[in-house]
């Protein structure tokens, strides 16, 4: 979800289904040795943003919050400044003098710390019930905006409480003092779990619901829960809602459906990716508890929605991130393999999951899929320019991870789904979670949680029971991009003289090319290294294929690095053959000229349903029409006849094979046309005298 107005930082919060905390264990016990990892349990899109070449962090602070019981930080989001706001639910009264009192039972929370770790003010929200905060983004006054479900009614909502949970919304203001407050749902059980704004400061939601309310744009279709989006002005008064999922299935399990994250594009579309099973009409079929992703236009209008996952197993979502060229990028979970993986899934043992990440293009198709290949969970997702990395949790012995333990980890794929790397840090306990990572702009990575014992020498002492945790340290941030801009997602012809064409930022000497012919399997190196001034001449293979791609980076060590977006076809270009008349045969005036040709497409049929023949005295500099031949089919051999014209005469003649527009022609070699042979009276005055 976008973190401000601006689109500086997009910042999406782990959540918490029924089945599974979408965060990352974090080892407070021996987190400073693991400063060099990325904590990532949040989805940060930097839509338009540059490459992010991340060096060793240093450690610079960490803080505890909290009182006698249990507090749980489940979001943060970073202001322009570099100041954090964290949100989450605690059970116990705790800061000295929040701006709204703790009232009772399970409060939400709202707190902002300063670049430095200094609490600037913490205030809580909710009602002597139940009371959570899972969603947090700020506008650019740097108001804060949560999302979450209270059990009762509390503040002055704008729409009031409907009983059971109610998901609600509410405005901090960047002092925070609550500006109002408002519910969501019906008689049964809703949640908020996902919120973000656009630059007009209307609000987006998303969550779950267990009955319909208001008038919305799609029915509640009477499932077990349907996943909802809501969109508000900034006074909190709905705009409009929306339902979708599927029908209630007690005997199939179906009916659950959930939305936990969302994200806007540049064009206002709004992106959800929650968890679900098979309904309607997808792009991508569905089965049991799987990821789904849904579109919808600025307006709420359905747009389209598509399954991942395995048909038969568990699916989890973990994020959602948007690229500055408009893909989706959706992370998670996986307890079995599908698709065709760019790196395939793998466990040991009896069963288990795999972290996922899934690419798709603007009308939902899957460009690719690819596991980490061990057991893992993300709830993370990085889009760092041609890089992208996730953040989770593992127990796999393959990892380094010792038996009946959890690490936290991250790894990085390559723009093309590769699986390049991991770092893991095993912990002490595996009751330490984070929830929540972000990136201040500059220098600052922040990690959020909950703990249960100290290490280290905090600013804020740890209390009891689960305390909040923020963890910041520094490190240095390189802009370096490179970005392939052709061939990208333009078809081309073999053995056909080409500009490939890339544009780059910071500092990259020179670049390595290479091209795949079968998406990514095998690369084969079109140059090891070349000046980075933008462009390449180079002629492509002759082999043809429906899945060659380009391939830049960095010729130094190959990061950054880039690919075209899409597979596309390398394709024989259409062409003619003439096998008469040849070169240097002689055609006297009024004489039969016999043309026979062939063609040759996979493509471009319409180019040769009439082909026509011209013919050339002044070796092609004009042209003269001689006729046509209509429904030619490729690979055949077909003539023409014309009377070579009467007295024109040259040595310099050629034909012309061509297609309607003369975009696929072919000249023959040269031949002659010349008078007719006579005999002479001379000679015939010869034969008489013998």
């Amino acid at each position: 979800m976008p973190g401000d107005a601006t689109g500086m930082y997009i910042v999406i919060p782990a959540v918490q289904s029924q089945t599974h905390r979408g965060g990352v264990h974090l080892n407070t016990h021996r987190l400073i040795q693991a400063i060099r990892i990325f904590l990532g349990i949040i989805i940060i899109s930097i839509i338009g943003g540059p490459s992010i070449l991340i060096a060793a962090p240093v450690y610079q602070w960490h803080t505890y919050m909290g009182g006698a019981s249990d507090e749980k930080i489940e979001c943060m989001v970073i202001d322009g400044s570099g100041n954090l706001y964290v949100a989450g639910y605690t059970y116990s009264d705790w800061g000295g003098s929040p701006v709204r009192a703790y009232t009772g039972s399970k409060d939400a929370f709202v707190a902002k710390y300063s670049s430095g770790g200094t609490m600037l003010w913490h205030t809580f929200l909710g009602s002597s019930d139940k009371d959570e905060a899972y969603g947090i983004v700020l506008d650019a006054s740097n108001n804060v905006y949560i999302t979450g479900y209270s059990k009762s009614s509390w503040g002055t909502p704008v729409s009031p409480h409907s009983g059971n949970e109610d998901a609600f919304a509410a405005k901090i203001s960047s002092s925070g003092a609550l500006v109002w407050n408002t519910f969501l749902g019906g008689g049964m059980d809703d949640r908020g779990y996902g919120i973000t704004i656009d630059s007009a400061g209307n609000l987006y939601a998303t969550g779950y619901a267990y009955s319909t309310w208001g008038t919305p744009v799609n029915a509640h279709t009477g499932g077990f829960s349907d996943i909802f989006l809501a969109r508000l002005n900034n006074s909190g008064a709905v705009q409009w809602h929306t339902f979708q999922g599927g029908p209630e299935d007690s005997l199939n399990f179906t009916g659950f459906d959930m939305g936990f994250y969302l994200a806007l594009d540049g064009d206002g579309n709004i992106y959800v990716a929650g968890q679900g099973t098979h309904w309607g009409n997808p792009i991508a079929n569905g089965g049991y508890k799987d990821i789904v992703l849904l579109k919808f236009n600025p307006s709420g209008g359905y747009q389209w929605h598509t399954f991942m996952g395995n048909q038969q197993s568990f699916d989890q979502p973990g994020g959602i991130a948007i690229s500055s060229d408009g893909y989706v990028f959706v992370t998670g979970a996986s307890f079995g393999n599908w698709g065709n993986p760019v790196t395939d899934y793998s466990i040991i043992g009896a069963g288990g999951d795999n972290a996922v990440v899934v690419k798709l293009d603007t009308d939902g198709n899957r460009v690719w899929n690819t596991f980490t290949g061990a057991g893992s969970t993300s709830s993370g997702i990085v889009l760092a320019g041609a890089g992208i990395y996730i953040g989770g949790s593992t127990g796999d012995s393959r990892w380094g991870v010792s038996e009946y333990k959890t690490a936290t980890y991250m790894a990085k794929f390559n723009s093309s789904g590769a699986f390049q790397y991991k770092d893991v840090q095993e912990g002490v306990t595996s009751r330490e979670a984070g929830h929540a990572f972000a990136w201040d702009g500059n220098q600052g990575m922040v990690v959020a949680g909950h703990a249960e014992s100290s290490f280290g020498a905090p600013l804020a002492s740890y209390t009891s029971g689960y305390d909040g945790i923020i963890v910041r340290w520094n490190e240095t941030i390189d802009f370096d991009s490179l970005t392939v801009t052709y061939p990208n997602t333009e078809d081309v012809t073999t053995s056909t003289p080409i500009e490939i064409t890339w544009t780059s930022t910071g500092n990259i000497p020179d670049v390595r090319l290479e091209y795949t012919l079968n998406d990514g399997w095998i690369w084969q190196e079109i140059t090891s290294s070349t000046p980075n001034d933008g462009s390449y001449e180079w002629t492509t293979p002759k082999s043809d294929t429906t899945l060659f791609r380009v391939r830049i980076s960095d010729a130094a060590d190959g990061d950054p690095n880039d690919i075209s977006d899409k597979a596309v076809d390398l394709y024989n270009p259409p062409s003619l053959t003439i096998y008469e008349p040849l070169g240097g045969e002689r055609f006297d005036c009024g004489a039969s000229v016999w043309v026979e040709w062939s063609s040759a497409w996979n493509r471009y049929e319409d180019l040769f349903l009439t082909v026509y023949i011209d013919l050339s005295i002044d070796d092609g500099t004009t042209w003269h029409p001689q006729g046509s031949r209509g429904s030619c089919n490729a690979g055949q051999h077909y003539s023409f006849h014309f009377y070579a014209p009467e007295e024109m005469y040259s040595r310099m003649c050629r034909v012309r094979v061509r297609n309607w527009d003369h975009s696929v022609f072919k000249v023959s070699e040269s031949f002659t046309i010349g008078r007719p042979k006579t005999i002479t009276p001379i000679l015939l005055l010869l034969m008489d005298q013998d």
